[in-house]
């Protein structure tokens, strides 16, 4: 391996953290989209704040997801 496909190799490493935002991340934008909330904020204060409009299914995936950090 040369040097630059060793660089392009570790700058595409993605940890198990950064999945696990990525999956919060589009959770979010899921059910931004799919209740019309407008806000911006993280996962534990979008579950506080719109989950009881939401459906007990999506709240348990959100909570599922949150005990991942």
């Amino acid at each position: 391996m040369n040097t630059e496909q060793l660089e392009r190799f570790e700058a595409s490493i993605v940890t198990l953290e950064d999945k696990h935002h990525k999956i919060a991340e589009y959770y979010i934008g899921a059910m931004t989209n799919k209740y019309k909330n407008t806000d911006t904020m993280s996962l534990d204060e979008f579950l506080c704040e719109y989950s009881y409009n939401m459906e007990y299914e999506d709240v348990k995936l959100g909570e599922s997801i949150l005990n991942l950090f």
